[in-house]
């Protein structure tokens, strides 16, 4: 059974063209989400130009072997040809956003950090976008090709540390290349250790539990379950993982720390509902009660981001 009320602490801003924010909740709505965490998407049209195929296949026939043992089925869409074509398929769709109302009663926007600005530029871009409402931030170092210890990451925790504003990192692998463990590791979030230990007052949220990765779901989970159990202000959400890893998550903190969310619609959620179930099955049968569950799909979201969930649906 699931709480009275669900935010989805983990959405993303729409791709298509003409399909405003205001339309993406009306979706969320008849899935009978109460309240959105809307993810901005960084700018990363200039990101194909570092990406050479032959390295591409040299990292694939190093760990050839592995994906013939783990991940067989699928290993026709990871041949080196495959995940460049993805790379170019989900950086086209990403197209131009529409102009939007940075937040809202039900739902808040989290502006998307473009860590290809060196770190003053960045600092100036990320001040500004938090003077028009935006109610955080969102890293997505993969894109990059930077580690989360890079110095364009701590600026984004030095504006959010200046502004009280959260911020929402991306952890593990990503679609297309970042599946593959050379590029994968620019998503481990043992990196972030150094940068949470100088900004102890950002309430920061590790995407995806640690683990996003079609070939090994949960590849960073402990890495992230362990800055979880250090930090005080650090949660994990649950979206784009199996919920199983949810439980698992929740056997191995210390309190709870779990936010739900889902990946809206990156990933192929025809039943955000259907995943809330599975995810909240999972958490009770990791021993969560009520209370615990309440806090997971609404009652930290609330706090952290400022955002109303309403039992009718947003």
């Amino acid at each position: 059974m699931l709480p009275r009320c669900i935010i989805d602490a983990h959405v993303h801003l729409p791709i298509q063209p003409k399909l405003t924010p205001r339309q993406l909740v009306s979706r969320l709505r008849e899935h009978g989400i109460g309240g959105a965490v809307i993810l901005g998407v960084p700018s990363v049209k200039e990101i194909l130009q570092h990406i050479d195929i032959t390295h591409i296949e040299k990292e694939y026939g190093r760990i050839e072997y592995l994906i013939e043992r783990y991940a067989s089925d699928i290993k026709e869409s990871l041949t080196p040809e495959a995940l460049y074509l993805n790379v170019v398929n989900l950086l086209a769709s990403y197209g131009e956003l529409c102009e939007f109302e940075p937040s809202g009663e039900n739902y808040a926007i989290l502006a998307a950090a473009n860590l290809a600005m060196d770190p003053e530029r960045l600092a100036d871009r990320l001040e500004a976008l938090a003077s028009l409402g935006f109610r955080g931030f969102k890293v997505l170092s993969t894109l990059f090709f930077k580690f989360l210890d890079d110095e364009t990451v701590e600026t984004v925790f030095e504006v959010a540390d200046s502004k009280g504003l959260p911020v929402v990192v991306h952890t593990g692998c990503d679609p297309g290349i970042w599946e593959l463990p050379k590029y994968c590791k620019y998503g481990d979030p043992s990196r972030l250790d150094s940068i949470l230990s100088r900004h102890r007052d950002v309430v920061t949220v590790l995407a995806h539990l640690g683990g996003y990765s079609a070939i090994a779901p949960g590849v960073f989970t402990q890495e992230a379950v362990h800055l979880a159990n250090k930090y005080e202000r650090v949660y994990l959400d649950t979206s784009a993982v199996p919920p199983h890893l949810a439980g698992s998550a929740a056997k191995t903190l210390s309190t709870n720390k779990l936010i739900f969310g889902s990946d809206y619609p990156v990933i192929d959620n025809d039943d955000i509902r259907l995943f809330a179930l599975q995810v909240a099955r999972a958490l009770r049968a990791a021993g969560y009660k009520a209370r615990d569950i309440e806090a997971t799909f609404h009652g930290f979201a609330e706090e952290i981001f400022g955002v109303r969930c309403s039992g009718d649906g947003l």
